[in-house]
């Protein structure tokens, strides 16, 4: 496990099967105290899910959990993945006990599944099926509803908030739309954001503590806004192909658009949280 600094940020990081699932935070607002990570073997061979943690200490305390779960997969593995989670963030809350925590990640999953009902805990306590209540988590789209239902900024779909993006937030390396046509192909009964698999979470007992300002989807962000200065927007090679940037030759070849290939193959969940004030000296 390492921690890095990059510019005004700390980064928190192992790699795992040539793969990244880091935590970055604000030098200047927390410090690291201690950190992990879990691992689990995904249902094929090739594949490891991961689950990284940070414990920060600042003004507040918390607890960061990040992770990836395997794609591809069936219902029944993807419950079991769901619980893996669960699993891992009880172990983390008994040493750290009464500290609030937030979860993102790649779940490769939207939330129509009984796999998201497991995160949030609403089918194990329904059925009596176990499952700590410590342990349950909170959609930031729902926990939005609870903080600030009059105000929708962005367009909703049947009165399901979207996050400015009515469809799945894996993208193809495509534009916003050819992620909506992906959802519609997959005959979900997901709607709005419940077609997102990228999702941020709250642990439900701490729901008084966090609430959610804002949350969305950034559908706009580009090599452009990340690139090496200097470096070519096209990430693909085609250019180096072409005798003339930019021809009808180099446009047709080229997969990263005008402006560069998009950051990721996902468009990434941004949430605006804040923690309720209890003294003048809290944040």
């Amino acid at each position: 496990m390492k921690t890095e600094i990059i510019g005004e940020t700390m980064f928190f990081h192992h790699r795992v099967n040539h793969e990244l699932c880091g935590i970055l935070w604000r030098k200047n607002l927390f410090e690291y105290l201690d950190g992990g990570q879990f691992e689990w073997d995904g249902s094929r061979n090739c594949w490891v899910n991961v689950l990284n943690w940070v414990m920060l200490t600042g003004k507040r305390n918390l607890l960061v959990f990040n992770t990836h779960l395997e794609s591809g997969i069936g219902q029944l593995e993807k419950q079991q993945n769901s619980r893996s989670v669960r699993h891992a963030i009880g172990k983390i809350l008994k040493q750290f006990e009464g500290v609030p925590f937030i979860l993102g990640g790649d779940f490769n999953t939207d939330k129509s599944g009984f796999d998201y009902k497991i995160l949030t805990g609403r089918e194990l306590h329904t059925f009596r099926l176990g499952g700590d209540k410590e342990c349950d988590l909170v959609d930031v789209f729902t926990a939005l509803d609870e903080d600030r239902p009059d105000t929708r900024f962005e367009p909703v779909f049947n009165n399901k908030r979207t996050g400015g993006h009515n469809g799945t937030t894996y993208n193809q390396w495509r534009e916003p739309e050819q992620a909506i046509v992906v959802s519609l192909l997959k005959n979900s009964k997901a709607e709005g954001h419940e077609r997102h698999i990228d999702h941020v979470y709250i642990g439900h007992a701490y729901r008084d503590i966090i609430r959610v300002v804002d949350a969305k989807v950034v559908t706009n962000s580009s090599s452009e806004d990340i690139r090496k200065q200097g470096s070519s927007p096209c990430f693909c090679g085609a250019l180096k192909k072409c005798k003339k940037a930019w021809s009808a030759k180099a446009k047709e070849l080229c997969t990263c658009r005008h402006f560069g290939i998009f950051g990721s193959d996902h468009f990434p969940i941004v949430a605006n949280l804040a923690t309720v004030v209890s003294t003048p000296d809290e944040s």
